[in-house]
């Protein structure tokens, strides 16, 4: 995950956006790095437990959305 931390090259001024939270630990990652990190999971389960996860990043926040909901 940390590659792909570093591969994305985001600073601290820099808004990241990740689609599938999951356990939130890459969302963990990002927060570190950018200002702030705008995280998306579809799943209830997975999202209740990223949310517990992510609870000290004031900089994340956590959305239970389908992200892909309008494509169609």
């Amino acid at each position: 995950m940390d590659r792909i931390v570093d591969a994305a090259d985001v600073s601290s001024d820099e808004v990241a956006l990740e689609i599938g939270t999951g356990l939130g630990r890459l969302s963990a990652r990002l927060a570190a790095r950018a200002r702030t990190v705008i995280s998306v999971e579809i799943d209830g389960r997975l999202h209740e437990v990223a949310r517990r996860h992510l609870r000290e990043f004031a900089n994340v926040r956590l959305l239970r959305e389908d992200f892909l909901e309008s494509k169609h």
